[in-house]
């Protein structure tokens, strides 16, 4: 398994950790104890099992010497495993990723162990870019006339129009229009490409369906069967 190197010297584990724990879905709680302390614990079992995350998994975890541009001593995740050619994760979702390996795996059992960090890598690496995480000129300038003409119209509208809130650019928002079909146009132009050409394209080359779906599962048409019929024709 390949590995991606992260730039600028890595992500340090315990502000990443303590930025991880503000988060809604950390589910840290006030009686949980001070998110500095739990950071810090964290931070200890990641670099405890960092030769199993590094060998098993390409998760590198190495502590900082003097003169490598961190603090002497502090662990920093300096590389990730390249699990689909063309896809590293998101910078946004590796604060929770090294903080549900923390949390959330089996370290007491092998087998549970490997299923759980799996499960969490899966987790990390679905993240897709947010809308505006990388935009690019097209984009930029489409916003650009897009803000124009609104400006213009709300300029000749109502003062209650003019409150209107702005268009959400999620992809949720972008299929949640009832009763005609989704404006793609509003997501970030990252997210379609990495969709479109890498992501689908593994699923249909490795999805193995487990067997309590495998049997709802229907080919609708297979192109070497199709370029056959049409051989014969």
């Amino acid at each position: 398994m390949p590995r991606c190197h992260l730039q600028g010297g890595g992500l340090p584990l315990l502000p990443a950790l303590t930025a991880a724990l503000s988060l809604p879905s950390s589910g840290w709680r006030a009686d949980d104890g001070p998110k500095d302390q739990l950071a810090a614990r964290a931070a200890a079992l990641l670099l405890e099992k960092a030769a199993l995350l590094d060998e098993y998994f390409k998760l590198k975890i190495e502590v900082c010497d003097e003169g490598e541009g961190g603090v002497k001593g502090e662990a920093v995740l300096v590389g990730v495993p390249v699990l689909l050619d063309g896809h590293t994760p998101e910078p946004h979702a590796l604060p929770m990723l090294l903080l549900r390996l923390a949390s959330e795996v089996e370290w007491a059992a092998e087998q549970a162990c490997f299923e759980t960090i799996a499960i969490e890598l899966a987790n990390a690496y679905c993240q897709l870019p947010e809308p505006d995480a990388h935009p690019d000129d097209d984009y930029e300038s489409k916003e650009a006339k897009g803000g124009e003409k609104e400006a213009e119209e709300t300029s000749s509208s109502s003062t209650s129009s003019s409150s209107a809130a702005a268009p959400d650019t999620t992809l949720a928002a972008a299929g949640a229009t009832s009763g005609s079909e989704a404006d793609w146009s509003q997501v970030s132009p990252k997210v379609l490409p990495l969709v479109q050409h890498v992501l689908w394209p593994a699923y249909r080359a490795h999805l193995l369906p487990p067997p309590d779906i495998a049997n709802e599962l229907v080919q609708v048409a297979c192109l070497e069967k199709l370029y056959k019929v049409f051989e014969r024709c």
